[in-house]
């Protein structure tokens, strides 16, 4: 902060009575000019620590510290005894030199050849179009209309002349610029970066590069309603940047939509910003504008979503998303309504988040359906690290996974709810890893399971390290196909199974040796689990794990012109059941992804069963689209098999 020292006992004075007294312990009362409004003053140059208002006069009659005042401000003075009796007051005080502006002085005299017109600056410059350059052809000053020698500021080491100038003319070029000011412009003052090989440009465009959304008038103060000076900060990176949000709490009435690409909101920390909607809206989104047209390279970071104060929403709703989108660091709680919800999206991230008290899910990923259709858009290749879901949805299910294909799950923590993820429905080629749950909490009644899978279209499901607090499942496999589960560790809490597989589930399940088993019919246990069909058709069976192996195989695939092109199959041999597969296609480096509506962009892939040891993968050109040359497909599975 710019301060200047005050203009009456601002350093060493000493203070006396009307009656020439030494004034102990007298005070000195500052306050804004013509008001009692108090204003602070500072102990020193810096402008960092205020005095205290009174300033009280030590037993010398001196004040304990220097008086500084706030550049710009204009101050009024009120001197009282050590009993508060008025001896006397100044009004309309500013700091010495306040709104002070000094400036450097430049000047450089050539002598002109016979007709010369540009003259180039060698030892000033200037800035055009400021009126900060003068020019003098022998000691006549060359300024507006009717100068004999009209001239031009080319740019700020060149003037051009209308017409030649006579040989041996004395040209004298002299510039004043803003040296120091209480108030300057920004684009004035120059900025060079503390760093080698680093270029001066000015402060204008070193403060735009970083948009707060105080630049648009947001207060952040819990009372002032910020919607309109947020979304117009989003708004105005047209071409994409980083929206800050200082530290503060930001009062809402409608949602804050991060819609243009490349577009990042960022706070301050999860502590330190946070967004209070009241209402009926989401807090946050991030929308495309469809499935086909979807948002890319947006981000929410570092900040809190509370709707305690009454929101009927999500707290971030993410729909359209697709490449390097990004979430994390995020708390979302009290919202009436999910915590985060996510569909129609793919290939993106999520780190860092929790989601806390919200009266739904604290986090659901949603395959929608298109009706009339019936088609379900893409929801696939889905990252969640250092994920808490807890206490939401009244203490039923904390994290809903209905539908998609290809997510990993490391490190979460879904705890306080009957179920900690549920794979509801559609769910396949998921990777779960590190997964803690601690149950309902103390007092409530029911049991918990950490994970369940509630469907036969879930398939295969890679479960590995689940802690299982105070619940009587780790794992409850109520239907699925090809569920692989490893390492179940159940500790205190209720009595139950490490793994309880219903009656009617269709398997085959893959389990680790040593997990415990229970059936719905039998509730037969067992520490040593090769094969368990009790109750189960013949594809219903548990088989022991073995060692696990991964193998790459790759292919191309020759596609011709014509719309649409033929169906076009390639056989990948694999030697082994598979508990997962990743299937990427690509023409030129470029990874091919279905769109809304059962439409394609280029080509669309897809896996198919053959039988245990092969699998078909299929691969075939957009009906809708323009003709193509041939085109050669580079296809690549992953799979992973025990």
């Amino acid at each position: 902060m710019a301060v200047n020292l005050s203009p009456i006992w601002g350093a060493g004075a000493q203070l006396l009575d009307n009656s020439g007294n030494v004034l102990s312990g007298g005070k000195i009362y500052t306050y804004a000019a013509g008001t009692t409004t108090q204003v602070a003053t500072y102990t020193s140059n810096t402008g960092i620590t205020a005095n205290s208002n009174p300033i009280v006069l030590n037993s010398a009659g001196r004040v304990p510290y220097e008086i500084w005042l706030t550049d710009g401000q204009n101050y009024k003075f009120v001197l009282k005894d050590s009993n508060d009796v008025l001896i006397g007051t100044w009004d309309n005080l500013s700091g010495i030199n306040s709104n002070f502006i000094a400036y450097t002085n430049e000047q450089e005299i050539q002598t002109a050849t016979a007709g010369q017109t540009v003259f180039n600056l060698t030892t000033m410059q200037y800035l055009v179009g400021t009126n900060s350059l003068s020019v003098f052809v022998d000691g006549v000053n060359q300024y507006g209309p009717g100068a004999q020698y009209a001239y031009e500021e080319t740019d700020s080491t060149t003037v051009t002349f209308a017409s030649g100038l006579h040989v041996g003319a004395e040209v004298k070029f002299t510039s004043s610029q803003i040296q120091n000011s209480g108030v300057a412009d920004a684009s004035q003052i120059s900025y060079t970066a503390p760093y080698t090989n680093s270029v001066t440009y000015n402060v204008e465009e070193k403060l735009a590069q970083y948009v707060s959304v105080k630049d648009f008038g947001a207060v952040g103060d819990g009372v002032t309603d910020d919607t309109d000076a947020i979304n117009n900060a989003l708004a105005a990176m047209t071409s994409g940047g980083t929206v800050y949000m200082p530290e503060g709490t930001y009062k809402t009435t409608d949602s804050i939509v991060v819609g243009i690409n490349g577009v990042t909101l960022i706070g301050a920390g999860r502590q330190a910003t946070v967004i209070k909607p009241e209402g009926t809206f989401n807090a946050i989104e991030v929308h495309g504008t469809s499935f086909a047209s979807w948002a890319d390279a947006r981000s929410v970071q570092r900040l809190t979503i509370d709707g305690s104060d009454g929101c009927t929403g999500r707290g971030l709703s993410i729909e359209n998303c697709g490449l390097r989108c990004y979430f994390a660091d995020l708390y979302i709680l009290s919202m009436t309504g999910i915590g985060m919800y996510i569909t129609s999206s793919f290939d993106h991230s999520y780190e860092r988040i929790e989601s806390r008290a919200n009266s739904s899910y604290g986090v659901q990923v949603y395959e929608k359906q298109v009706i009339p259709d019936g088609v379900y858009e893409e929801i696939s290749w889905l990252h969640f690290t250092d994920i808490q879901s807890i206490g939401n949805n009244s203490n039923g299910t904390q994290f809903d996974c209905a539908g998609g294909d290809t997510f990993t799950f490391t490190h979460l923590k879904v705890s306080e709810g009957s179920v900690g993820i549920d794979f509801s429905r559609n769910c396949a080629n998921h990777y779960i890893d590190h997964v803690m749950c601690d149950g309902v909490p103390s007092g409530t009644s029911g049991t918990s399971v950490v994970i369940q899978t509630s469907t036969d279209f879930c398939y295969k499901l890679h479960i590995n390290n689940v802690r299982a607090y105070n619940c009587q499942y780790g794992v409850k496999i109520v239907d699925g196909q090809y569920i692989y589960v490893d390492m179940v560790q159940k500790l205190e809490g209720v009595a139950g199974a490490d793994i309880r597989i219903e009656s009617g589930a269709t398997g085959p399940f893959y389990l680790d040796p040593g997990l415990t088993v229970s059936d719905a019919n039998t509730y037969k246990e067992s520490t040593t689990v090769v094969s368990y069909a009790a109750n189960k058709n013949a594809a219903g069976t548990v088989t022991q794990l073995s060692a696990p192996i991964v193998q790459t195989m790759q292919a191309q695939l020759t596609m011709t012109s014509g719309t649409p092109a033929p169906l076009q199959n390639i056989v990948f041999p694999v030697p082994f059941p598979t508990a997962c597969l990743s299937l990427v296609a690509q023409r030129d480096g470029t990874t091919l992804i279905q769109d809304s509506g059962g439409n394609y962009k280029s080509v669309f892939t897809e896996c198919e069963i053959v039988d245990p040891t092969s699998f078909n993968v299929l691969v075939r050109l957009d009906g809708n689209a323009a003709p193509l040359a041939t085109t050669v497909i580079d296809v690549t599975l992953i799979a992973v098999g025990y």
